[in-house]
């Protein structure tokens, strides 16, 4: 980033040049140069609810979407589902076994 910023205020235009410039100027320039932008629809009470999670933890819009957007990826490969679905295979197996447990024990009482 420093070397691509350098030979921008080399080459900058003299109203462009960094000393007339803030350092939030140029990192806001820096920034949309760098990230796709994009625009979306959302329902406003999506919205609303973004925003208030935003505030929540302290975050902007901008990067409560990202976050959230990042957690919904991570362990998404097929590695990862596969793992989850093996838990839970074990977890309805072990869920199965109490049950035969149980109606063995209600059939004992049953019998007296």
């Amino acid at each position: 980033m420093l070397a691509w910023y350098l030979l921008w205020s080399i080459n900058a235009p003299q109203w462009l040049h960094p000393v007339f410039l803030d350092v939030k100027t140029i990192l806001v320039h820096w920034w949309t140069m760098s990230d796709a932008q994009m625009k979306i629809r959302l329902p406003v009470t999506l919205k609303e609810r973004i925003e208030e999670a935003a505030r929540a933890g302290n975050r902007s819009l901008n990067g409560e979407i990202l976050l959230r957007l990042e957690r919904s990826f991570e362990g998404a490969g097929v590695a990862g589902t596969d793992e989850r679905v093996s838990v839970l295979e074990n977890d309805i197996e072990t869920l199965r076994a109490e049950l035969r447990q149980h109606d063995t024990r209600i059939s004992g009482l049953e019998k007296k």
